[in-house]
């Protein structure tokens, strides 16, 4: 009896507490369908689209690849979709009732004068059921400080995404300007070394000095050294470039396209306008709120609570 009183108590108090109900956090999916919704979600990204601006389709399907594949942005994700479950489960815990079922059970045999054993059996179940009513909005602040932490989370992972794109797109560039100067340091090595074969051929003819000799040989060690520079900062841009798309760091990757010509830059519009289109400040601003939150749960914590519990419980025994 005393159950079903109090369930009768907790739905006639559902109008107390719906008022400090927040939104019910976005639903969520399956593991094995996340791969799917991060390659649209990846897709419609601004990190993504932004490159459709740019006339290079190697830029942006290398770019494309390290936002798909970079392990810095990983992490990223997977704090996402943590604070996600995390706020769901904040939802759940404290706005909703609670119900707890038992059930136990013991066996015991003891020996008797004659061949037979006596046997006793004695069970128990219990089912309890509570909710807090949330008069103050403790609850509820707790629930939406921590929805909007995954919001600010959501935030930093645009921001992540807008990082490693353009980083990779940099680093893309990098490696373009590495051949460039790796050819320009290889054409003057050559250069320098048919000077020094034409001065050796006059200095043996007697129509060069020993100046001019010695001055040329000088220049061929200085653009080798130069054309080995030239060589590792290719191997370092290469690599660069590898390491924020997630592949295996060993240089060996090449830019086969040329630097694209770009468009003219498109007016950036109010600074109030850039501000709310930043990723960081949507970031900072969510923070900000949820610590307000925060702040009306810790003073709601020095209030009085109350909490509408019904239990029911039956018990036997037999031989």
């Amino acid at each position: 009896m005393r159950f079903w009183i109090g369930l009768g108590l907790m739905a006639a108090a559902g109008s107390c507490a719906g008022r400090n109900l927040p939104p019910e956090p976005d639903s969520y999916v399956a593991a094995d369908a996340i791969g799917a919704e991060r390659a649209a979600e990846l897709a419609a990204s601004p990190a993504a689209t932004w490159l459709d601006d740019i006339n290079s389709t190697e830029m942006s399907m290398l770019a494309r690849e390290a936002l798909a594949g970079s392990p810095d942005l990983q992490i990223v994700e997977a704090r996402y979709r943590a604070s996600r479950w995390r706020a769901r489960g904040s939802f759940g815990s404290n706005l909703l009732p609670s119900l707890d079922i038992g059930v136990d059970g013991t066996r015991t045999e003891t020996p008797t004068l004659t061949d037979a054993r006596l046997r006793e059996e004695f069970m128990t179940s219990s089912v309890v059921a509570s909710w807090e009513i949330d008069l103050w909005g403790r609850l509820a602040s707790r629930a939406l400080a921590a929805d909007l932490s995954a919001d600010a989370a959501r935030a930093d992972l645009g921001d992540a995404r807008l990082s490693v794109s353009g980083q990779a797109s940099t680093a893309w560039v990098d490696l373009i300007e590495a051949q460039q100067l790796l050819a320009l340091a290889q054409e003057d090595l050559q250069t320098r070394e048919r000077a020094l074969d034409l001065t050796q051929r006059r200095y043996d003819a007697g129509i060069a000095t020993s100046l001019a000799l010695r001055t040329a040989r000088s220049q061929v060690a200085s653009a080798r050294g130069f054309e080995a520079q030239a060589q590792d900062s290719l191997l370092i841009s290469s690599r660069r470039l590898q390491e924020i798309m997630g592949r295996y760091p060993d240089g060996t990757l090449r830019a086969e396209g040329q630097l694209p010509e770009l468009a003219p830059l498109a007016a950036a519009g109010a600074p109030e306008d850039l501000l709310e289109r930043r990723p960081d400040v949507l970031a900072a601003e969510n923070r900000m709120r949820a610590a307000g939150f925060r702040i009306h749960e810790a003073r709601a914590n020095m209030l009085p609570r109350l909490t509408l519990t019904g239990s029911a419980g039956n018990s036997g025994e037999g031989i």
